[in-house]
């Protein structure tokens, strides 16, 4: 073949090449046109869902967001147990209110005064009834079933005309559903609770960081509430933060296995000291932990703790984290509104290109894989909502698809809520390691 036949055999080719890229290129596009959704079905407004829920109550009575702190104004720094002076502990309620934290409790030794101190402050009551006496932990025995009743209901009728009460907790906690005596007084104690209570309002009991879906269908048979440690640092999963979706997941599982009416909530950490090479990161583990919860699934917070204890010297960076989730949350961001209220959808997709696509979890002898970036898609009100956590402690950048042809404004919620335009249909985002973003889409105009 001379070199002239060679040269007009390879333009050929490449002319069909280019023809075939030419077509596969156009009906790529064609196909990508025809999935976008329309401004108009892309922003269809959601009904207020929120609107038979009371304004001044706590959900799942009212529209307000849980977002609570264990032990507000307990402990002390020298030992575990001493008691903070009196306007100490005024300061720290006063703190968490302003922070915009609107609820209080669990306060164990604070319980007797805990009604006083949320009307004093305009805080909300998680409401702890005692079963001191009523079970023996180390043998699981209990006592009768009419003592258990006598003693539960002396405490509600003591408590229940108080408006600041909103939810109930229930101890002991962590009650070993495979111990007959234990399982017993959780569903007496709950059963006595909503029956001396005319509002019936909802009662929690803690359970244990590690126990799974299994486990806590056992207790969500009974409960209203059903929340497990989350603490992420103390169970081992400090560079492996993804375990906090897994922890939401077992919650929503466990509700699912038993049918009724539960609410799923995130039990957050505060209280390991971290390595003093780690401590800038708090702010990143906080709000990570936190959304990552939210976008699963988790319809409320209770950070475990704000007691003052020893040893502890990162308490105030970590309070500052997750007041100012708080803040985002509960204050006029009303983030809070979004995840309880808000429409979830499914028509935004997104793919990573850039960076680790999943990563590995390891569960006693399972070895799960997630996402390194999990996501919300909610729609609420007129506006539409991503909420995208990047679990992974690398850069990840991702093609954000699913949007309208035209252009769309986008808000940056966590940066001053600047818009940008966009020029419909996808865009890349990037992530720093365990960052957090959340962006508010609008129409142009």
């Amino acid at each position: 073949m001379s070199a002239w036949t060679s040269f007009v055999v390879v333009r050929q080719a490449n002319s069909s090449l280019a023809l075939t890229l030419s077509v596969v290129v156009l009906l790529l596009a064609v196909a990508f046109a025809a999935a976008a959704p329309s401004t108009d079905e892309f922003f269809r407004a959601v009904p207020d869902s929120a609107r038979n829920y009371a304004a001044n109550r706590v959900y799942p009575q009212g529209r307000i967001f849980p977002f609570s702190l264990y032990s507000v104004g307990g402990g002390g720094p020298n030992e575990v147990g001493q008691k903070l002076p009196e306007e100490e502990v005024q300061a720290a309620l006063a703190r968490v209110k302003a922070d915009g934290f609107t609820m209080i409790g669990p306060q164990y030794e604070l319980n007797d005064r805990i009604l006083d101190d949320a009307e004093k402050h305009g805080l909300n009551a998680l409401y702890t009834i005692s079963g001191r006496g009523l079970l023996d932990m180390k043998a699981s025995q209990r006592v009768s079933t009419a003592e258990i009743q006598q003693c539960i209901r002396e405490q509600v009728e003591a408590a229940r005309d108080y408006p600041q009460v909103t939810w109930w907790y229930v101890t002991p906690e962590e009650l070993r559903y495979w111990r007959k005596g234990e399982i017993e007084y959780l569903e007496i104690a709950c059963e006595t609770i909503r029956e001396t209570d005319p509002q019936r309002r909802p009662v929690w009991m803690y359970d244990p960081g590690h126990r799974n879906a299994g486990g806590l269908s056992h207790t969500a048979r009974h409960l209203d509430i059903l929340g497990k440690g989350l603490y992420t640092n103390y169970s081992g999963h400090r560079h492996s933060r993804i375990w906090v979706r897994w922890s939401i997941e077992q919650e929503k599982q466990g509700i699912e296995a038993v049918g009724r009416e539960v609410i799923p909530i995130a039990v957050p950490e505060m209280f390991r000291q971290p390595p003093d090479e780690e401590l800038d990161l708090i702010p990143a583990w906080v709000r990570h932990d936190v959304y990552l919860a939210l976008i699963t699934g988790a319809k409320g917070v209770v950070v475990f703790s704000m007691r003052q204890r020893p040893n502890f010297p990162a308490h105030e960076a970590y309070y500052q984290a997750y007041a100012q989730t708080a803040k985002e949350i509960c204050g006029e961001q009303g983030l809070g509104q979004v995840f309880l209220f808000g429409e979830w959808r499914d028509d935004v997709s997104l793919q990573i290109f850039e960076g680790p696509r999943w990563l590995e979890l390891k569960i006693k002898k399972q070895r799960l894989r997630y996402p390194a970036v999990s996501f919300a898609d909610i729609a609420y009100g007129s506006s539409r909502y991503l909420v995208a956590v990047n679990s992974a402690e690398r850069p990840v950048s991702v093609r954000v698809r699913g949007l309208p042809l035209e252009e769309v404004l986008a808000y940056n919620v966590f940066a001053g809520d600047e818009p940008t335009e966009i020029a419909g249909g996808q865009f890349s985002l990037h992530f720093a390691p365990l960052e957090v973003k959340c962006l508010r889409f609008a129409r142009e105009g």
